[in-house]
């Protein structure tokens, strides 16, 4: 089977816009507001989510002194076990959205587990 292309509408540059960094990090990082995040999260990954944790301006453990700096836009706990990276891209510079996302996943993941943990009791990572 093949699919046509996606077609998606052109970003605008519209300072109101929700998918400028700013606003989005404004509306869905924020604890006090994290009914819109809960409720969002909850349409996009089908499930029921009873408790919903916004961590703000996580900057992830550097593994040694060469390593590169890992900043979140948010970081999400729910029901006190999974963790949901959330970054906001309104462009794709250097064609690495893909490695990048995978970097920042396993960073979550890793920064999570601990010495002595269970691998069967590993929290589940996600990244949107």
């Amino acid at each position: 089977m093949i699919f046509e292309p996606r077609k998606y509408k052109k970003y605008s540059e519209d300072e109101n816009s929700i998918r400028k960094d700013e606003i989005f990090k404004m509306i869905f990082g924020n604890n006090l507001k994290s009914h819109y995040l809960k409720s969002l999260l909850e349409a996009l990954l089908n499930i029921n989510i009873t408790n919903i944790i916004v961590r703000n301006e996580v900057a992830l453990n550097r593994k040694d002194i060469d390593s590169k700096q890992v900043k979140l836009d948010i970081l999400v706990e729910i029901d006190k076990k999974d963790m949901i990276n959330i970054e906001m891209q309104t462009k794709v510079k250097y064609n690495n959205i893909i490695n990048r996302s995978e970097v920042y996943a396993s960073n979550v993941f890793a920064d999570n587990f601990k010495i002595g943990n269970d691998y069967a009791n590993v929290s589940k990572t996600i990244a949107i």
